[in-house]
């Protein structure tokens, strides 16, 4: 569960910069796990980058 002092400081940021006019929560929630997938490939061969350390 996100604290409400997180979730004010998110808002925050987000109304400073207008974006309510660009991203729904949807769309941010989406967002997210696309990046997430994205940095998974990343280990997705088994090895962690820039090391020589097996991913488990």
């Amino acid at each position: 569960m996100i604290s409400k002092e997180t979730e004010t400081a998110v808002m925050d940021f987000v109304h400073e910069r207008d974006w309510d006019q660009f991203h729904t929560p949807a769309n941010l929630a989406k967002s997210i796990c696309i990046e997430a997938a994205e940095l998974l490939e990343c280990y997705n061969g088994g090895m962690i980058p820039g090391t020589e350390m097996k991913a488990t």
